[in-house]
């Protein structure tokens, strides 16, 4: 059998038995999940223990992300730490309460047309991160899908919306 050789890179692991002969130009063979075949296993990075998600498994791949979690919320600090505090709670229930009273749960919308949603939230038109402040002049109401789209981003860049 020289020249052939099995198509699966961990064909020793495995004990693949699909082989073929040394591939033409340009050929690529098609990987195990495009066949139909579950992914051949890899040992753990912790315990060794032969897993099919991609470096962990499942037990020390939850511990990485809470891990993980931890280490970004230590870095971000809490809400009240970064500037939402009691009196910034207290002046978003009053926006949206006004909001409320005053449309209904419309969206004005950024980047897309005014539309009805259930879960508004309160956006700083200058972001804090820029500078902005918790005054009402500069606070406005948006659904949360608007809001996460905008980020720290300015009006001008995209978010205005002509009927």
């Amino acid at each position: 059998m020289t020249g052939w050789r099995c198509i699966s890179p961990y064909a020793r692991f495995t004990g693949c038995q699909e082989w073929t002969s040394p591939r033409p130009f340009g050929w690529r063979s098609q990987s195990h999940r495009a066949r139909g075949m579950p992914m051949p296993k890899r040992p753990c990075l912790r315990c060794g223990r032969l897993t099919a998600n991609p470096s962990r498994c499942d037990v020390h791949q939850a511990e990485f992300l809470a891990q993980r979690q931890r280490a970004r919320d230590a870095e971000r600090g809490s809400a009240s730490q970064r500037g939402y505090d009691s009196k910034y709670r207290r002046i978003r229930a009053q926006v949206l309460r006004a909001h409320r009273a005053r449309n209904g749960d419309l969206c004005e919308g950024w980047g897309v047309a005014p539309h009805g949603s259930a879960d508004l939230t309160v956006d700083h038109i200058i972001p804090l991160a820029k500078g902005g402040t918790h005054h009402r002049e500069n606070l406005r109401v948006l659904c949360r899908s608007c809001n996460s789209r905008r980020g720290s981003r300015p009006d001008n860049q995209g978010g205005s919306y002509a009927l």
